[in-house]
């Protein structure tokens, strides 16, 4: 037997062969990098961009098919868009700019609403959906 092949084995031939395909792990890294950087852009600058341009574009093919998938399809809806039919629902950026999603100053704990007249507030309105059959 040549003196070679004593060094070489059968689990040496397949770490080799492996290692050659270690770059798959590097190009699927570097795809979910690229993704994450893509999810926290969509969802800070690029939203905000959406959200300025909401009002102003007419309604997409998307979001009359998710309105009226049916209607889409036939071809019906782009009709009803543009005539006055269904409209793209329109966001009030004066009211959406006064919600506040972090109080600016600590809340004060005897400004909060106690337990107690919590709880009351919410029996006092699960009778009366009772009693109009709106709960049901």
């Amino acid at each position: 037997m040549e003196q070679w092949r004593r060094l070489v084995t059968p689990g040496h031939v397949w770490a080799a062969r492996f290692n050659s395909f270690t770059w798959v792990g590097v190009v699927l890294m570097a795809v979910f990098a690229l993704s994450l950087t893509r999810d926290i852009y969509g969802n800070t600058a690029g939203l905000a961009k959406k959200m300025a341009q909401m009002n102003q574009e007419p309604a997409s093919w998307w979001e009359r098919f998710t309105a009226a998938p049916w209607d889409t399809l036939k071809g019906s809806a782009s009709a009803g868009t543009q005539a006055g039919g269904k409209t793209r629902p329109q966001l009030d950026m004066n009211v959406a700019g006064t919600i506040l999603q972090i109080p600016q100053q600590p809340v004060p704990p005897e400004s909060l609403t106690k337990p107690a007249d919590l709880k009351g507030f919410i029996d006092d309105n699960v009778k009366s959906l009772n009693a109009t059959g709106a709960l049901n």
